[in-house]
């Protein structure tokens, strides 16, 4: 019988450890997607229910799933009005799909590993980027935090919701209040109006102002944001934080400039308002651009150029470990640092004085490049078989997989297959492609076997 070294079983364990969970077969990022599956089952099925149609019917199985699927992921696309098909049981339904994706489901799935004693091995990098935390007691006060946080900021965007419906004298404006304050913090899109989305208070500033914000906040990291407020001088925040607050500040001025410039002139968009409204709903269209999903601007009115310009936007998303989707802005900086400083002829990344570490580099490509792959597979399947255009299509996708929510006005429209389509590509977009990929890789070993290099000509 061969005999096994105790550095080899050793090493054998600690690949096994991320792997396969003690007691199960099943991988931790398979994990995942299995419980992240079931919730949107769930959902799909109390939505088919007849108490969750307002005519007491049964709904149409593909709505359903597309609905349960569009809330999970926070996403907001859908193929019937959230205001008039749904009871408020349904729309219950919908508000707790909306919370259980906002809060992460990635953070659920790891509590319920938690609670379980699961062995995770959390030195393997690849887990400690997927969930932001190295060891369990991090991963319990991130917990905390994120409840915390997610409390706060509903409870005050309910208030403030709440002044502006009741003296409007909207029936249930208290329900109204919460939807709205959920909906909008998790980035997930979904509204209560019976017209398209926001546009009936595109000359509303207050309303505006308040999603965006709650949006924004949505947008951002919990450690981010506590960060943000333990450490009040700037040269103490760390490089991650640094650069997302700057990378977002930077997209959302650009996006307002860009979508103002582009639909001033446009009678169906910002042309039919006044100087103040075009700029507080170009910044608007700005900050919803990177996951939320409202709009008080019809997207179908507006020019290919900003259409082009917001999916853009769509695809970079909000900041790693957010509510919002995208491949997320901490990608899109490093992947940007990293060609400015080829530019530069530096073979170091580096960002205020320190330098970026290769792994990071590596998992920014590869989010990027999965993404690109993804996307581009979904827009072609969907260019066959729908007779929408190809803009349409394109950013529909986009949408979907950066859980926007935003839409030309096609979603209903789609066929069978193409709602299906949609659906795994909120799926995808929610988990995100490395999550996908991870559920199926290879276990992580110690220690990896050196190669000899060899240079490889590029461009």
């Amino acid at each position: 019988m061969p005999i096994q070294n105790h550095r080899g079983t050793k090493r054998a364990k600690h690949a096994r450890s991320l792997k396969t969970p003690p007691g199960r077969g099943l991988p931790f990022f398979a994990f995942i997607i299995l419980g992240f599956a079931i919730v949107n089952a769930i959902g799909f099925v109390l939505l088919m229910l007849p108490p969750s149609s307002a005519d007491g019917d049964f709904t149409n199985p593909v709505d359903a799933l597309f609905t349960a699927t569009s809330a999970t992921s926070d996403t907001g696309l859908v193929t019937v009005v959230t205001a008039t098909h749904w009871s408020s049981f349904g729309q219950g339904v919908i508000l707790g799909l909306i919370q259980v994706g906002g809060l992460g489901f990635m953070l659920f799935s790891s509590s319920v590993i938690l609670l379980s004693r699961r062995q995770i091995n959390l030195h393997d990098f690849r887990f400690r980027d997927t969930l932001g935390v190295s060891n369990f007691r991090s991963f319990f006060v991130l917990f905390l935090q994120s409840v915390a946080l997610t409390i706060v900021v509903e409870a005050v965007g309910a208030y403030l919701f709440w002044r502006h419906f009741h003296e409007s004298g909207i029936d249930s404006s208290v329900w109204h209040s919460v939807f709205y304050s959920v909906s909008a913090f998790n980035n997930a899109g979904f509204d209560l109006n019976s017209s398209l989305s926001l546009v009936d208070y595109a000359s509303t500033p207050y309303i505006l102002m308040s999603v965006a914000g709650i949006v924004i906040v949505g947008g951002l990291s919990v450690p981010l944001i506590f960060e943000v407020i333990t450490k009040h001088k700037r040269r103490k925040f760390s490089i991650d934080t640094k650069l997302a607050l700057i990378a977002t500040l930077f997209l959302l001025i650009l996006g307002t400039v860009v979508i103002f410039a582009f639909e001033r002139g446009n009678a169906g968009t910002l042309g039919a308002l006044d100087s103040g409204a075009q700029v507080s709903n170009a910044f608007f269209s700005s900050a919803i651009t990177r996951s939320a999903g409202f709009t008080s601007l019809d997207i179908g009115a507006m020019a290919a150029e900003t259409l082009i310009f917001m999916m853009v936007l769509m695809f970079i998303g909000g900041v790693s470990g957010s509510t919002a989707g995208g491949i997320k802005v901490n990608t899109f900086t490093v992947l940007s640092l990293t060609a400015v400083s080829y530019i530069r002829g530096r073979s170091k990344v580096v960002a205020f004085g320190h330098r970026i570490p290769e792994v990071e580099i590596h998992r920014a490509v590869s989010v990027f490049f999965f993404s690109c792959i993804f996307i581009l597979v979904i827009v072609l399947v969907l260019a066959v078989i729908e007779e929408a255009s190809l803009i349409q299509t394109s950013f529909e996708t986009v949408s979907a997989f950066s859980t926007v929510g935003l839409s030309t006005g096609i979603t209903p429209a789609l066929t069978t297959a193409g709602k299906l389509i949609i659906c795994l590509t909120m799926f995808v977009g929610r988990l995100g492609p490395l999550v996908m990929i991870m559920a199926l890789a290879r276990p992580l070993l110690r220690e990896e076997k050196e190669y000899p290099e060899e240079e490889v000509r590029i461009g």
